[in-house]
């Protein structure tokens, strides 16, 4: 098993490489590089971004997936690999043609669903919270809350930004997450993707290479799938709220933005509405603010993992320091917009 982990990342690894350092002629050949020119220096442009980097991860992920149900006939593989290549053609769609967002969230939900009805692995069929003492079991309601569950995924990563830096660095932490959490049979899969994300995160770091929304939406479908196969295979040490509290910083801002662009007339999809990364770059810098963000999701999953007792409470205080954070942020911003 370990051989297929070195063999998987290292391949992955090379593959996202190969893609990256490709991003430009094959960003263009697929209508998916932000116009730009260069500077005085022949450098290119920070401006110009090639939205690539969801095929650089995408690819030796299905890849790894096809690898692993050749070995093991798992039908946990041909589900996750659905769904990725699935969302990687719908969010290439959208970074071509910026798809209206009723019609991406139909086809998102028609996604969801034909991966969920191939794979039941992947289906969430009951809740087991750490704060109760008994199972909540879903019944007939369970592919429905699963798609749900996974659409909202999908949508929340989109809205977070930062995709050259931020969302790469918080995938790789959210792979290392389900690395701990999830069983043997997911690491190979799991080095592969996070080799990838590493590669990627790397030339992000560079500039000039985006996941962009092939990237958000299909790599966010992926590792929350990968959360629920974790969970469904590891609930008596993997509680509901352990997979709650690893997506739940961009799922309360994505609801957050929803209920506020409802209130004001917009559609609770708009993607012009201030998430929290833009609130945040109000007040420090832009690096700096992704900083906070990836420390605001990464230090209670690290303090749930040490202090497993301590989950249930970290969802509050994560929650009440999130409702404090955006109203002191969103008064400053409001404050330099009057300036």
């Amino acid at each position: 098993m370990f051989g297929n982990w070195i063999f998987l990342a290292v391949g992955a690894a090379v593959i996202a490489l190969a893609v990256c350092l490709a991003a430009g002629p094959m960003a263009r050949r697929l209508g998916v590089l932000t116009p730009g020119g260069s500077t005085r220096e022949g450098k290119p442009d920070p401006s110009v971004t090639a939205r690539i980097g969801g095929f650089a991860v995408a690819i030796p992920a299905l890849a790894a997936m096809g690898y692993l149900f050749y070995e093991t006939r798992e039908g946990v593989y041909a589900g996750l690999g659905l769904a990725t290549f699935a969302f990687l053609i719908l969010g290439y769609a959208d970074d071509r043609r910026s798809l209206a967002p009723a019609y991406r969230l139909l086809l998102a939900l028609i996604f969801s669903a034909l991966a969920i009805y191939y794979s039941p692995g992947l289906e969430v069929s009951f809740l087991r919270f750490s704060f109760l003492s008994k199972s909540l079991f879903l019944d007939q309601w369970a592919p429905v809350f699963t798609v749900l569950c996974v659409v909202g995924l999908q949508n929340a990563v989109s809205a977070a930004g930062g995709r050259k830096i931020l969302l790469p660095g918080i995938m790789l932490f959210w792979a290392m997450l389900l690395f701990y959490h999830g069983t043997a049979n997911l690491y190979p899969l799991l080095s592969a993707i996070a080799a990838a994300l590493a590669v990627v995160l790397v030339f992000g770091i560079r500039g000039g290479l985006s996941l962009g929304s092939s990237g958000a939406h299909s790599l966010a479908v992926l590792l929350g799938c990968i959360a629920v196969y974790a969970y469904n295979q590891g609930f008596l040490l993997v509680t509901a709220d352990t997979v709650v509290l690893m997506f739940l910083v961009p799922v309360l801002d994505f609801l957050r933005l929803a209920i506020s662009s409802v209130l004001a007339g917009f559609s609770p999809l708009a993607a012009d509405r201030p998430n929290l990364l833009h609130l945040l770059s109000e007040v420090f810098d832009r690096d700096r603010a992704m900083f906070v963000y990836f420390a605001f999701v990464a230090i209670p999953n690290i303090l749930a993992i040490l202090v497993p007792a301590w989950t249930a409470l970290l969802l509050v205080l994560v929650t009440l320091v999130y409702a404090v954070a955006y109203t002191v942020l969103s008064r400053r911003a409001r404050g330099h917009t009057l300036a």
